[in-house]
């Protein structure tokens, strides 16, 4: 009778950092799109096809509230993923509500839905937006596995050319004084 040997694998431990920031400044330094079916090959050489079409991003903490200011300038890896139209009808489309969604309309304005817009990877490296910054979950359980944005407050950083031309800080119209 030969000998059993159990053999544990290597323990896997995400070194992605785990933020909880309610109010952060993001900074998207590269994005790329990646369609259902695309074959990516991983730095180990092994590879993976896309299921779902998404945008894959680096994205950058550049500014907090006053309590969470170490953690200006850590980055992360997020993907933008969009929905399908139906449940198992494989195809796919950037709506509101969702988190590629609020991602287009922070980047182009809120008028983004009212035209033929589709948003585009090439338009959001150096685009800068503010959202609240969560731990993230593995799908369908507990453990942290990193940080995401929380799709519910992404938004335009005032004062940023997005097409919505929302102003920092509006100068509200007072007439000047009469000194007649």
């Amino acid at each position: 009778m030969g000998v059993l040997i159990t053999k544990k694998g290597k323990k896997k431990e995400s070194s992605a950092p785990v933020l909880d920031i309610l109010e952060a400044t993001v900074k998207v330094n590269a994005a790329e799109y990646l369609a259902a079916g695309d074959v990516v090959t991983k730095n180990d050489g092994s590879t993976f096809t896309v299921e779902k079409p998404h945008i894959s991003c680096e994205l950058e903490v550049v500014d907090t509230g006053p309590s969470a200011k170490q953690h200006i300038g850590t980055t992360w890896y997020e993907k933008f993923y969009y929905p399908e139209t139906e449940k198992g009808s494989g195809e796919y489309e950037n709506r509101p509500g969702t988190k590629i969604g609020g991602l287009s309309e922070a980047r182009y304005g809120v008028g983004f839905w009212d035209d033929d817009k589709v948003l585009k990877a090439e338009d959001l490296p150096g685009f800068t937006f503010v959202a609240r910054l969560k731990p993230k979950t593995e799908f369908g359980g507990s453990k942290i596995t990193g940080t995401r944005v929380d799709h519910d407050t992404i938004r335009a950083l005032p004062g940023q050319d997005n097409g919505s031309h929302v102003e920092a800080n509006p100068e509200p119209d007072i007439p000047a004084p009469d000194f007649d």
